[in-house]
């Protein structure tokens, strides 16, 4: 064999040999393309999927709301509205400790297959601590002066100190209530009111206005001040440093504090359950808003004929609250 002959071959193996490596890198490409289409299809398929679970949870608690508002409308407009509101009441309420009659409702598809199901719970969020205004970390001779003077430990069943968690939250960085300074322009008259406004004991103390509970106002939030959005935010503030409480005072704590706290008690105009545009608590309302409450309320069960007196009380209703040390006029 010739050397141009031996040359010739060794060529051809050369090519062959780099095109079998070109045709291997080729479908090793093509099977990780192969491979990467088919995981994120999986993904896609489980993103959907997920997707539309969601969509139905939410439409499920939707249902359930509207559910809920309309067995309370149809009841209400009975004539026996407040026997029939009273047990339906009592068919969905539940205890404290989670037992009751609440009943589930199922949901099915069009084939008659359960697809989920949901229950009613009525508990009476008024008759709960409200964790966005209470400030009271032990017994005071202003408790009950106002809805934020509220013993927080007896109330929520913790120590003081979980108590504080709550709040320091409220109060942000600085652990102060509202901005710098006297925010409701009060501090003179409570230093010479003989109450102990800020409820520590001391009557009439020096800059008894200044940095009080009473400036950290939940819906006027100040400086750094912050709010529970959620329960769930409520309960992370005070299980938050986890090594200092046991395991056992954890579950304890996510069992009884939703039935002895809230976050929404306290009715603003335009909520839910104040619907109208004009104050029903008498903590907020004008002299002249109270009046008209008194006559809706005198027409439909009277009480008082004279309407000038009428007027007195609720002259005399707003000025025994009022701060100003002004009387009021109608």
């Amino acid at each position: 064999m010739t050397n141009y002959q031996l040359s010739t071959m060794k060529h051809f193996q050369k090519i062959n040999g780099i095109a079998l490596v070109a045709v291997l890198a080729i479908l090793v490409v093509l099977a990780i393309m192969a491979s990467t289409f088919t995981v994120l299809m999986n993904i896609e398929n489980k993103q959907s999927k997920i997707h539309m679970e969601s969509q139905q949870l939410d439409m499920l608690v939707s249902a359930g709301l509207e559910h809920a508002k309309a067995m309370l409308t149809v009841e209400e407009l009975d004539a026996d509205r407040l026997n029939r509101i009273a047990n339906t009441v009592v068919e969905f309420s539940q205890t404290a400790n989670g037992e009751g009659k609440d009943r589930w409702m199922y949901i099915k598809d069009g084939t008659g297959k359960i697809i989920g199901r949901y229950r009613i719970r009525i508990e009476d969020e008024a008759a709960k601590v409200n964790v966005q205004k209470a400030f009271l970390t032990k017994n005071s001779k202003g408790t009950g002066w106002d809805t934020g003077e509220v013993v927080l430990p007896r109330a929520l069943g913790v120590n003081p100190k979980t108590v504080k968690k709550i709040i320091d939250f409220r109060y942000g960085k600085n652990k102060l209530p509202g901005a710098r300074g006297d925010d409701d322009q009060n501090n003179l008259i409570l230093m010479a009111d003989g109450i102990d406004n800020n409820a520590n004991g001391i009557i009439d103390e020096e800059d008894e206005g200044i940095n009080d509970p009473k400036e950290y106002n939940a819906e006027h939030l100040k400086g750094d001040d912050r709010k529970f959005s959620s329960m769930t935010e409520l309960m992370n503030a005070l299980t938050g440093d986890k090594n200092k409480i046991s395991l056992n005072t954890q579950n304890q704590m996510m069992r009884e504090i939703p039935h002895r706290a809230t976050i929404y008690s306290c009715d603003m105009p335009g909520s839910a359950t104040l619907p109208n545009e004009t104050p029903s608590d008498i903590n907020c309302m004008t002299t002249r808003e109270c009046r008209r409450l008194l006559i809706k309320a005198n027409a439909v069960n009277p009480f008082e004929p004279n309407s000038v007196k009428q007027m007195q009380l609720a002259a005399n209703l707003i000025d025994y609250r009022d701060e100003n040390h002004v009387l009021s006029t109608l």
